[in-house]
């Protein structure tokens, strides 16, 4: 017996989005340590926003890159991972 594929993510918030200014990303809290990475519009990483943290909230400054659609991925310490998109103006 072969049991399905389970879908595991990491439920997070971006806002505000689209964005021209500061950014947050709200986590669930839980146990977990957080990594999280801004990938540009073909999956290339061009920022570590961070990495091994344990924390519910994080903001950043987009003000510095260039208007478009840019991917927060996030992954914790137990192998779950999740991506969203976020716009830039």
């Amino acid at each position: 017996f072969v049991s399905p594929s389970k879908n595991y993510k990491v439920d997070f918030v971006i806002y505000p989005n689209p964005t021209n200014g500061l950014c947050t990303i709200e986590l669930p809290k839980s146990d977990n340590r957080y990594s999280a990475s801004l990938l540009n519009i073909v999956g290339i990483e061009t920022k570590k926003l961070f990495e091994d943290k344990s924390l519910t909230t994080f903001s950043f400054n987009t003000s510095a890159l260039s208007k478009g659609i840019y991917f927060i991925k996030i992954y914790n310490n137990s192998g779950y991972e999740s991506t969203q998109k976020l716009i830039v103006e």
